[in-house]
């Protein structure tokens, strides 16, 4: 299935979650932007490689975004295929984000302010 097609699913759980509108728009801005880096023969769920994920978070990074910034985008990708593998209509896929307790992409550090 289309990564940009279950985003739209996602973002319909999200407001049946009833998640506050700003945060889904937040969700949605980064996916948009993540599965747009991708090769289109891994915009399909099930295809995406913590490599990817890892990818893009340095490709942001190299393009001087902010260290917050660059978190926001893991913690969006991080719940999306969170709520991906608990999906059963989706068939329960991996996330590319961990393999069983190990994480495989792990969550960037934000310095601390002073």
């Amino acid at each position: 299935m289309d990564l940009l097609e279950v985003v739209h699913l996602f973002v319909a759980a999200k407001q049946g979650e009833l998640v506050k509108e700003a945060t889904i728009e937040s969700y949605q801005r980064h996916l948009k932007l993540f599965i747009a880096s991708l090769p289109p023969d891994r915009a399909e769920l099930g295809k995406v490689l913590a490599s990817d994920v890892s990818g893009f978070l340095a490709s942001e990074r190299r393009r001087g975004m902010s260290p917050v910034t660059i978190l926001d985008r893991y913690v969006a990708i991080n719940v999306f295929f969170n709520w991906c593998e608990s999906v059963e209509e989706l068939g329960f896929p991996p996330s590319p984000m961990h393999r069983g307790n190990r994480k495989t992409v792990k969550r960037p550090r934000v310095p601390k302010k002073e």
